[in-house]
């Protein structure tokens, strides 16, 4: 099933956001897990219960970290698939109104990509034709934000209620990856998502098997359909990521195909290399210092999983050789990765 889901890379002037609707339900599981309310809205400036959150505009940042930080506070390493399930299919707000009147399941996945890229430059989705079925991936699209595993954990449970609400209760994915370690046994998450997990994969997202995403959808209204895209597209901002936004993206994005260079850079711009140095060098950005903070940042967390090897943490990297990634690790952490990775391993803080 083909299609070209809209993104909002491109656009620029904007902090990467999700819409008001997912916060729907945050306030009601942390009461539920013995936290503070209060204290969550006041550490993190997002309001969590009160009036309705639907039109604002919620920081990225702030959101993983509150996500990550009730998982931590609360004891609840399974919070971000809790909080998908309490949500239902609050965090597509109306997007949903669309869904429902698609022709077919996968048609409706397509329209869920598109407008989750449209509304939430946060996150963006996109899908891959594979043998047998789609591959829908996410791509997080807020800078050096750190861990986030909750807001993943979030992420692919609202994908499989979405799913099971457009192809019915019994559909399952056909397998669902994560880029991080278990954080619980894989029984656990078997059970949760109802499919084959993969961890420590290179992006996270879920694959539907061919004969779901033919499956046509009951009572289908083109015109409703057509009256709620409308809409959708009139309240999307124009506004979105600036260039060092896009920038740091698409280095994410690039590094472990081996291929994150100014040429490929520039083939995504349309323009030649001159020009998009040019550019960088106007708003005082230099692509070899953003590719070696990148790769700083995600050696850390690459390193933190004990079940990636430090050859696959290399390639992760988009480092042809092992040494590469030694070389490059020593200048930013005065040791080599085994030596990082043996330390933290025996801290209190690893326990």
């Amino acid at each position: 099933m083909p299609f070209q889901a809209a993104t909002s890379s491109r656009r620029s002037g904007m902090t990467p956001y999700m819409r008001g609707w997912v916060l729907q339900g945050f306030a009601k599981l942390i009461e539920e897990l013995g936290g503070d309310v209060v204290r969550y809205e006041e550490r993190f400036h997002l309001p969590l219960h009160g009036p309705d959150q639907s039109d604002m505009k919620i920081p990225g940042a702030p959101l993983i970290r509150l996500m990550e930080a009730c998982a931590e506070d609360l004891e609840c390493p399974d919070f971000g698939i809790r909080l998908a399930s309490v949500q239902g299919r609050a965090p597509l707000g109306p997007v949903m109104l669309v869904l429902t009147q698609c022709a077919t399941v996968g048609e409706a996945i397509g329209a869920a990509a598109r407008f989750i890229n449209l509304l939430n430059p946060a996150v963006e989705l996109q899908g891959q034709t594979i043998a047998g079925g789609l591959r829908m991936s996410y791509q997080l699209k807020v800078p050096r934000v750190g861990i986030a595993r909750q807001f993943e954990q979030w992420c692919l449970m609202a994908g499989v209620n979405v799913f099971q609400i457009l192809a019915g209760a019994n559909a399952r994915p056909r397998a669902i990856f994560f880029t991080h370690a278990p954080l619980q046994t894989k029984e656990f998450y078997s059970r949760a998502f109802g499919c084959p997990s993969k961890f420590s994969q290179a992006t996270f997202g879920l694959e539907f098997s061919a004969s779901d995403t033919a499956r046509p959808m009951d009572g289908n209204d083109p015109e409703m359909k057509a009256l709620v895209t409308d809409y959708l597209e009139r309240i999307a901002d124009a506004s979105g990521l600036d260039l060092e936004h896009q920038l740091d993206a698409l280095i994410r994005k690039l590094l472990p195909t081996g291929r994150c260079t100014l040429d490929t850079l520039a083939s995504h711009y349309f323009v030649s290399v001159r020009t998009l140095q040019r550019r960088l060098e106007d708003q005082g950005l230099a692509f070899e210092k953003q590719v070696d903070d990148i790769r700083r940042e995600r050696a850390a967390l690459y390193l933190s999983d004990p079940t990636l090897r430090i050859s696959q943490v290399a390639l992760l990297l988009g480092y042809a050789e092992q040494s590469s990634l030694s070389h490059a690790f020593k200048r930013w952490y005065g040791m080599s990765p085994s030596v990082w990775r043996r330390i933290r391993s025996t801290s209190p803080q690893a326990q």
